[in-house]
């Protein structure tokens, strides 16, 4: 996965997400609202229920109550603007949810999350200059590896690829652990036929990163590209290992022992191949 994507969801819905019985805790909420229907807060906090329960249309509704009631002395529009709008994204009404995002951000600037989000939704509209300018908004709060990465995708469809390989690198250096930015540097590397650099990312990403069936799959491509079939098959077993046990893993064994004259070998990977495949098709 290039463009990795995580939602943030308020903190009031997580939250909400910790009641044990959702729609006792929604019954409660509106007896609440029928002594006192002037409580602002409550209506979000149905709306956020709703939207646990993947009810998107009544949080949509009780998101939109509450701003109809809206008064100055209400702090905490945002949340519900930032509710409503990842509401609409959920339920991809993606110019609502530019809209709310849009509401969100100018009525508290200092939140991150709706800047994030909101990246992610003009992304999904290839609208990159945007997203990227909303990603970095994000990045003045607090450092984020995912983002990091995401930026250097975009940059990447921008044909920027000296921006995309300085931030692929700085999202290494956030969290070393984060696999998706090695492997996708490396695909860069590899378009561009630097080999070496390919390499030395998989080295370091393995070297942080020493159970991940992931990088033993692509070391694995790698070195069957290079005509190492030996080396292929060293690491597309040790992928398999460590969980990689797909239909392409198998396939790119299949090959390497072909390549070796291992006939046997390559039987073998072809009835797991087929067995896995049936499984996929059930």
């Amino acid at each position: 996965m290039r463009f990795f994507k995580q939602f943030r969801v308020h903190i009031l819905l997580q939250k909400a997400s910790k009641q044990k019985n959702l729609n006792k805790a929604i019954l409660y909420y509106k007896k609440i609202l029928s002594i006192d229907p002037k409580i602002l807060s409550v209506y979000n906090y149905i709306g956020l229920c709703y939207f646990e329960l993947s009810d998107f249309k009544n949080a949509e509704n009780y998101f939109l109550e509450a701003i109809s009631k809206f008064t100055p002395d209400f702090k905490s529009q945002y949340e519900v603007f930032y509710n409503l709008a990842f509401t609409y994204h959920q339920m991809e009404s993606f110019e609502l949810a530019s809209k709310y995002y849009e509401k969100a951000i100018s009525k508290n600037p200092d939140y991150p999350f709706s800047y994030k989000n909101y990246a992610y939704l003009l992304f999904s509209e290839k609208k990159y200059k945007e997203s990227l300018e909303m990603f970095k908004r994000y990045l003045s709060f607090e450092k984020d590896a995912e983002v990091e990465n995401n930026i250097a995708v975009i940059y990447e469809e921008m044909g920027k690829t000296s921006e995309a390989k300085r931030f692929y690198l700085k999202s290494i250096e956030t969290n070393p652990k984060y696999v998706v930015s090695y492997l996708n540097l490396v695909d860069l590397y590899f378009e561009e036929k630097n080999i070496d650099e390919a390499f030395n990312i998989l080295e370091k990403g393995k070297s942080s990163n020493p159970y991940s069936s992931d990088i033993f799959f692509k070391l694995s491509q790698l070195y069957y590209e290079q005509k190492d079939f030996q080396k292929s098959i060293e690491y597309g077993e040790k992928a398999i290992h460590f969980g990689a046990n797909t239909v392409e893993t198998h396939k790119l064994l299949e090959k390497s022992r072909f390549e070796i004259g291992d006939i046997e070998g390559a039987q073998n990977e072809r009835q797991i191949i087929e067995k896995l495949e049936k499984q996929k098709n059930r």
